[in-house]
């Protein structure tokens, strides 16, 4: 009976050894199907707090299905800015949501900044993260379900970082540790300043590409301060490797056209891509020029050439809105059929317009007329209507002029 026994009982050890060894590499590989994560447009992108006066705690959001704005009190920091809302929602169906942030992470502790980490809509703390790099624009997500990042570094670079557990779906990164700056494998624009405002669109037709403003000037002005008439912000779109540490490719997104040397564009910046109803790639950003301090609203039809999926736009098909709008990021609704800006205000309070795509790329610019009534203007402000904070207005579709002109037509 012993030699059974002995048996059984090896064969017992060697069962629970192959068990742990199947457990941890499901918990380090599989993380990504036991998080339960979906894909799902966000429902909120951020404003820019600088466009409050006085500044307040709260960061403002824009709902881009209900149509309004809202207040999110995070009364764990003193400064909440550059938002980004996680392309997915969570097992519990709560999107995560990364911004900087200055306050202290406990009231004992000291003033600190860095990124911080929200589960929302119930507002839950999941990281404060300190670092000495700060972005300086919103956060981008990675195109997938994990909880990784894409930032504008104050110095002009582009950083990656992980909120993953080192136990997650990558266990061999250290972003976790520290933000990893990306490097240049190919040969950079000549002349480049900094780069910002990354945009990364999960649609896969892109082949994981994504956009951002690229800020350039002449050589010769590279060791000096640069006015913005001599350097030159226009749209990207970059290849990263593929464990997202290094540019292998690069190019301007927008296609230049013949327009008047006099509305010659030097600023491009805030890219923001979404998908219509017809499955059409759309563009939004904001462009300024060495002439005035104003920027305008764009809207432009997005296509993807050649097996290498390379996205471009041509400028001659781009819609502009007259009048002028502030600096903050544009945003899609889910569904791509509306766009929000953020007009720059003369009297009144900052005003959010709304703008029928639809409308604004199907018909000749001279037949957009505004149709349909606006709806009761919503404001926002403090619950009881006090307290010092500026209010927000929500119109329909009101274009600054009535009506859109087309580039190039």
């Amino acid at each position: 009976m012993w030699l059974p026994l002995k048996v059984l009982t090896r064969l017992f050890v060697t069962t629970i050894a192959v068990l742990t060894v199947i457990a941890i590499t499901l918990g380090r590989y599989g993380a990504r199907d036991s998080d339960d994560r979906r894909l799902t447009p966000p429902q909120h992108q951020h404003l820019n707090m600088y466009l409050f006066h006085p500044r307040h705690d709260d960061l403002v959001m824009i709902d881009v299905e209900a149509g309004k704005t809202e207040h999110f009190a995070l009364a764990d920091a003193s400064l909440i800015n550059y938002a980004g809302c996680s392309p997915w929602q969570d097992h519990w169906g709560r999107t995560h949501l990364v911004a900087l942030w200055r306050g202290r992470a406990r009231p004992d502790a000291d003033l600190a900044a860095g990124l911080t980490r929200y589960a929302l809509p119930a507002k839950e703390v999941l990281d404060h993260v300190e670092m000495d790099v700060l972005p300086a624009s919103a956060p981008c997500w990675f195109p997938d379900t994990t909880a990784r990042i894409l930032f504008a570094g104050s110095d002009g670079r582009l950083y990656r970082f992980s909120f993953e557990d080192r136990r997650g779906p990558d266990p061999v990164t250290d972003d976790k540790l520290r933000p990893r700056p990306l490097t240049w494998q190919t040969k950079p624009p000549e002349g480049l300043i900094a780069m910002s405002a990354p945009n990364w669109p999960i649609d896969s037709r892109l082949g994981g590409k994504l956009v951002v403003s690229l800020t350039t000037a002449p050589v010769g002005h590279m060791t000096q301060p640069v006015l913005r008439r001599r350097s030159e912000t226009q749209l990207w779109w970059l290849q990263l490797s593929r464990d997202a540490s290094t540019i292998v490719a690069a190019g301007p997104l927008i296609a230049k056209g013949f327009a008047d040397s006099a509305q010659s564009t030097t600023v491009e910046d805030l890219p923001a891509i979404a998908t219509n109803s017809n499955g059409h790639l759309l563009l939004a950003y904001l462009a300024g020029n060495e002439f005035d301090g104003d920027y305008r609203l764009r809207l432009a039809p997005l296509t993807i050439e050649g097996p290498s999926s390379v996205p471009s736009v041509d400028e001659t098909e781009t819609v502009e809105f007259s009048g002028p709008v502030l600096l903050s990021p544009p945003a899609f609704s889910k569904d791509g059929r509306w766009i929000y800006a953020v007009r720059r205000p003369t009297n009144e309070p900052v005003r959010i317009e709304r703008f029928s795509v639809t409308d604004a790329l199907t018909r000749d610019p001279a037949d957009v007329i505004v149709t349909q009534p606006p709806p009761a203007p919503i404001m926002t402000g403090s619950p009881d209507g006090e307290g010092g904070r500026p209010c927000f207005r929500l119109g329909a579709y009101l274009p600054f002029g009535k009506y859109p002109t087309r580039r190039g037509g």
